[in-house]
């Protein structure tokens, strides 16, 4: 479900944006997408990297999900609008406060100076 929520999104998001979107790059097996990561989770970091991110149809902003090592690895280009400027995290918190409440470790954020990378481990819910 979060996926085909990330793609509606980013349909949206690509067609008020145009050229200065490269097309979202997912690559999910499909035993991983029967698998759990929190609630709107994706959008929120596609949301995020449009947000933070300047867009030009020279550089366009680049979006990939991709499936490795039993988690999701969310990672944009980074452009940065306003570089001095701090977010306020309130999203990527969220996303922790989530994996806090299941207990499951490896919630991870790596920004650098070419990539914003945001690692989302699978939540193993059972189902009662």
């Amino acid at each position: 479900e979060e996926v085909v929520l990330a793609e509606e999104y980013f349909f949206m998001q690509k067609i008020r944006f145009v050229d200065t979107l490269i097309p979202l790059e997912i690559n999910i097996s499909p035993e991983a997408m029967t698998l759990h990561i929190p609630r709107f989770s994706l959008q929120i970091l596609i949301e995020n990297a449009i947000k933070h991110n300047e867009l030009n149809k020279e550089k366009p902003l680049s979006i990939s999900i991709i499936e490795t090592e039993g988690q999701l690895v969310v990672r944009n280009t980074v452009m940065l609008k306003n570089p001095d400027m701090d977010s306020a995290g309130y999203g990527t918190q969220m996303i922790a406060h989530v994996y806090d409440f299941y207990q499951v470790q490896g919630f991870e954020i790596q920004d650098n100076e070419r990539d914003f990378i945001v690692y989302l481990p699978f939540i193993h819910i059972d189902s009662q």
